[in-house]
């Protein structure tokens, strides 16, 4: 061996996300404002995910019910502004899509239509 050199091996474990074991939720928004937030909710009204397409898909979706509410980001800072009292600034809007969506493994929901 060479003096001074150190033989020194790096061991990775991968695993992959099994795709049957998971669900994906998709629709489009349709609506006039500029920009909008499309959050996808758990059963705890948590965001699991978020995205800033009016055309969206939410991927690898672990099997269970998900709410999804669209802001309208005025402002176009990516985050719902609550509004200020002092000077009348009004909060940013938000819209329910109505339906709880059940989502199971290996499933696609793909045709979610929201309109304001």
């Amino acid at each position: 061996p060479i003096s001074g050199y150190v033989r020194d091996t790096i061991k990775l474990n991968y695993t992959l996300k099994s795709v049957e074991k998971y669900g994906a939720i998709g629709g489009k928004v349709n609506c006039d404002a500029q920009k909008v937030l499309i959050q996808l909710l758990g059963k705890d009204s948590k965001i699991i995910k978020q995205t800033e397409h009016k055309d969206f898909l939410f991927e690898y979706l672990q099997e269970g019910e998900y709410n999804i509410r669209v802001v309208d980001d005025q402002n176009g800072n990516s985050l719902w502004d609550q509004g200020d009292y002092r000077t009348r600034k009004i909060p940013e809007i938000i819209y329910h899509y109505p339906d709880t969506l059940k989502l199971k493994a290996n499933w696609e929901i793909l045709d979610v239509k929201i309109s304001f």
